[in-house]
């Protein structure tokens, strides 16, 4: 039978009442999606599959109930989840791992409790690509991409729970820009395609339990030299 040498066995944790709250990856990536909207005006989607047709379907949905068409609305990004890597050189990650973050306090009948969230530091690689149907929005796309390599633009902070967690994006230095397809019978648009790393977290779904002192009695004496006993708490 396998043991573990975890030590998040108070009574929640054995009786499967710990808290349970979504990976603050996911909050990451919706985190870089809002700052994408206001930097360049352009709504976003993560790409899950190389499927264009439905991924345009989720961005902006059907005209009508049962239709086929999609109503594109340009410009719009796609965002490409490439690599997942632990980051080696932002913190300890074996303090990391076993402190934790604090996220949640709860009292229940005169008891506190602190829920804490195992954090490791993730670089995450990801692909950008601008669509849009004029060439002016190309040029004012890798305008903007650059001021915004510049001065952290993309930058943004996660709350997760009572902790902040920072999340920096690192933009490429060059934008890649496309000429539109001369074929009138394909889509006329035209597709920039670029890349950032973002300096983000992955967490532990489950968090950890503990309970907090909150009180401590304190009993001290004083004994001077030929005196009776003084003594007082707090």
């Amino acid at each position: 039978m396998a043991t573990s040498n975890q030590s998040n066995q108070t009574t929640a944790a054995k009786s499967g009442i710990n808290l349970k709250l979504d990976p603050v990856e996911k909050f990451i990536f919706s985190g870089l999606q809002e700052r994408a909207l206001e930097v360049f005006e352009a709504k976003s989607i993560w790409a899950t599959s190389t499927d264009k047709t439905k991924l345009i379907q989720r961005l902006f949905g059907t005209q009508a109930s049962g239709s086929t068409e999609t109503k594109v609305t340009y410009p719009y990004m796609v965002f490409i989840l490439g690599t997942v890597t632990q980051s080696e050189t932002r913190g300890s990650l074996k303090a990391q791992l076993m402190k934790g973050l604090q996220t949640a306090i709860q009292t229940d009948n005169d008891e506190k409790r602190t829920f804490r969230v195992k954090i490791l530091p993730i670089d995450f690689s990801v692909s950008v690509e601008y669509c849009t149907n004029n060439f002016q929005d190309v040029l004012k796309y890798a305008n903007t991409w650059m001021f915004a390599r510049a001065n952290g633009w993309l930058n943004f902070n996660v709350r997760y729970g009572e902790a902040v967690l920072s999340s920096k994006a690192d933009l490429d230095s060059s934008v890649t820009i496309p000429q539109r397809d001369s074929d009138l019978n394909n889509v006329q648009e035209y597709v920039v395609t670029s890349n950032l790393t973002l300096q983000g977290h992955m967490s532990f779904g489950v968090l950890q339990e503990q309970q907090i002192v909150d009180t401590v009695l304190v009993s001290e004496a004083l004994v001077p030299k030929g005196s009776t006993t003084t003594q007082w708490s707090f």
